[in-house]
């Protein structure tokens, strides 16, 4: 039985290797020894003395494992399973070399190190510290040096961050847990005399920037040895001391009649401020400064009278408007008045929207019967409560007879000439008319506007018939009833207006700005009589709040469209020019939905396209949403060093590009928000800031 179940095995594994022997063409054959002639050579170069590829090493031995995997089945070839043994045994051979070296590749760095520090190469030692590191970040003694040198550059955060770190393991000697705290404790204690030391010096951004690494370090202490409110009270000096060098700065440049560089100063300091309102309370010296830019802004731009002057006056004005701005309240509102009085109109006007507004028809009682509408009422609630205290009581032989029928029929009973009335016709007369436009004005605060119509048309009428238009009585009672009605008619309508403005807020919170636009030219037409003041500034605003995130929205309907016809390229290039737009003209804070070119790259989930597009913004000098692209590397998972050069770059590139102070002020400080306590820009803030230095120096002057 044994022989037979062993000629069966036999067998079958010689049909199988027959089956693949039949399925393995010469040219699969040379391509498989090709391909294990490339393993076997690069395995061969593997050498114990190249500590840097030892990564890499590694790498190259696992895919010729994974080569020898998939090649087995193969295996039934003579030369082909002799290539496979070769391969096979060097693989073995290096893999003894490789793992004994890779667990002592931080040590071996770290002896580099120490050695160049010996032979004063200080960069070569610090770049060797890092190696060791990398291969262990819990190599105690790399770390201990590199926070040494951490702490020369005050750099405290990351002095302290890796000696904690050590601290965290449990594997490290008491020996070497001591030296760590030794240090953390002096890193600790030296910068804070250092930072100290500064502020005696006036040096306060240097102060401050220690002070609040020494804050974030407080936030893990391990060893207990901090004083916070020693810390928050020297970081709150620092930052009056810096508010206090921005004034200093703006007054020096006022003084010597350089008011551009006191505002673009102003406008740094009040971010500044912003920022801090907390620690710095006293800002009387800040209002003082902007009102004295301010008032030398109006002036210079009061005497530009000349045709070619007027772009370099528009300009003056509208930082004008900027810094009143910050001051807010009555003092902005007196600076609009004074540059409205300089441009020629008390109102900021919108050729659109008044167009509209004197196209509409008046819709009032004023207008409609102006014969009545005489002279002005001083006080009309007055006026109509002496007529009807007078007319309820009138007493006339068969007055009240005559009064019932005229209210029946609007007509006066046997009356052969209406040239002459009686005393009675006229009583009832007049009492009817201040009966009914007394119903009217009722009518009209009921919102039943057409009653009021019908009784005050038929009023006329009635005075029409029998000639009463111009009696005294008659026209001070229309006159008084008829300008009441009319203010609650106004009333209303500025009742309309506000339900507008509440519909537009309501659109802008629901990003629908068309709908909004449409709310605010129905409102501008909304009308009264020509007596009445409706109160549409708030309209106005709200037009001038919505001119931006409308035109975003037209722009971006625009833009999709290139989506929509599959010009990814096109699309990527044109949506980075809306989200410049976006960010210039502060749409966030109008709550405008925007979803970031980082997003957008990301979804489309190709990197290359990625690299593409960050290409494409450097060629059109789109050089921040260029990083928003970049960040889009970050999130398919590249590493910083990856992008060391194009950072390097960009941050080069956005710093010295040619543009006013004040837009070059404001894209450092969103840079610096967004990116700047993110390790992975490290690189591009570096850069950024250190040409940034090139860029000032160079536009000292202006």
């Amino acid at each position: 039985m044994r022989i037979k179940k062993f000629f069966v095995f036999t067998f079958c594994v010689i049909f199988v290797c027959g089956l693949n022997a039949q399925v393995l063409s010469p040219s699969a054959k040379k391509d498989i020894i090709n391909q294990y002639n490339k393993h076997i050579k690069t395995i061969s170069s593997i050498s114990s003395e190249n500590f840097d590829m030892m990564k890499v090493y590694k790498y190259q031995l696992e895919q010729a494992e994974e080569f020898l995997k998939k090649q087995k089945v193969n295996n039934f070839d003579n030369d082909i399973y002799a290539k496979s043994l070769e391969l096979k045994t060097i693989v073995a051979q290096n893999n003894e070399i490789v793992e004994f070296m890779i667990p002592r590749m931080s040590d071996w760095y770290y002896k580099k190190a120490v050695f160049a520090n010996l032979n004063n190469k200080t960069q070569d030692a610090y770049e060797y510290l890092l190696k060791s590191v990398e291969a262990d970040p819990l190599n105690v003694m790399a770390n201990y040096e590199l926070a040494k040198i951490n702490l020369d550059s005050f750099q405290v955060s990351k002095a302290s961050d890796r000696l904690i770190n050590i601290l965290q393991d449990n594997s490290i000697s008491e020996e070497e847990s001591m030296l760590c705290k030794n240090l953390l404790t002096f890193t600790y204690d030296k910068n804070l005399i250092t930072s100290l030391a500064f502020i005696k010096e006036g040096k306060f951004s240097a102060a401050e920037e220690i002070l609040l690494q020494l804050q974030s370090y407080c936030e893990k202490d391990p060893l207990n040895i901090c004083k916070s409110n020693v810390i928050d009270k020297n970081i709150t000096v620092c930052k009056n001391g810096i508010y206090k060098d921005h004034i200093k700065v703006s007054k020096l440049a006022v003084e010597k009649q350089k008011d551009k560089v006191a505002g673009d100063f102003l406008v740094n300091t009040y971010d500044y401020l912003q920022r801090n309102r907390n620690e710095i309370s006293d800002t009387s010296d800040f209002d003082d400064m902007v009102k004295i830019v301010v008032d030398s802004y109006l002036s210079t731009a009061k005497g530009m009278v000349e045709a070619k002057n007027n772009e370099a006056r528009v300009d003056l004005i509208r930082k004008a408007k900027e810094l009143a701005s910050m001051l807010g309240g009555d003092y902005e509102s007196s600076v609009l008045k004074q540059i409205a009085m300089m441009q020629g109109t008390i109102e900021t006007s919108d050729p659109i929207l008044d167009s509209l507004e004197n196209a509409a028809p008046n819709t009032g009682y004023a207008d409609k019967y102006p014969e009545f509408v005489k002279d002005t009422t001083a006080n009309v609630e007055k006026e109509i409560k002496e007529i009807e205290d007078k007319f309820v009581y009138v007493k006339v032989n068969g007055h009240a007879k005559a009064v019932e029928f005229l209210e029946q029929t609007n007509e006066l009973p046997n009356i052969k000439s209406k040239n002459k009335l009686s005393e009675e016709n006229i009583a009832a007369i007049r009492e009817v008319v201040a009966k009914r436009m007394n119903k009217a004005e009722y009518a009209i605060f009921q919102d039943d506007v057409q009653t009021a119509d019908s009784l005050v048309a038929i009023t006329e009428a009635l005075l029409s018939k029998y000639k009463m238009k111009e009696d005294s009585v008659v026209v001070k009672i229309m006159n008084s009833y008829l300008r009441a009605i009319d203010q609650r008619v106004c009333q209303k309508k500025q009742e309309e207006v506000d339900v507008m403005v509440h519909n537009i807020l309501d659109c802008i919170r629901k990003n629908d700005f068309y709908l909004a636009e449409e709310y605010i030219n129905i409102g501008m037409q909304i009308k009264g009589s020509s007596e009445c003041r409706l109160n549409k500034q708030r309209l106005r605003a709200l037009k001038r709040q919505i001119e931006q995130p409308l035109e975003y929205v037209k722009k971006k309907e625009i833009v999709d469209e290139l989506l929509e016809q599959g010009d990814t390229t096109r699309y990527l290039k044109e949506y980075a020019a809306l989200e410049n737009f976006y960010i210039i003209h502060s749409l966030r804070e109008m709550s405008v939905q925007h979803k970031p070119i980082k997003d957008i790259i990301y979804e489309f989930g190709s990197d290359q396209l990625a690299i593409n597009t960050i290409e494409s913004l450097i060629k059109y000098r789109q050089y921040e949403q260029g990083v928003e692209a970049l960040a889009a590397l970050k999130e398919f998972g590249y590493k910083a060093r990856h992008t060391k050069k194009i950072q390097k770059q960009l941050g080069k590139m956005m710093s010295l590009e040619e543009t006013k102070r004040n837009d070059k002020i404001a894209q450092s400080n969103r840079l610096i928000d967004k990116y700047g306590e993110d390790k992975w820009f490290k690189t591009l803030i570096k850069s950024y800031n250190k040409n940034l230095i090139k860029w000032n120096k160079y536009h000292k002057e202006e």
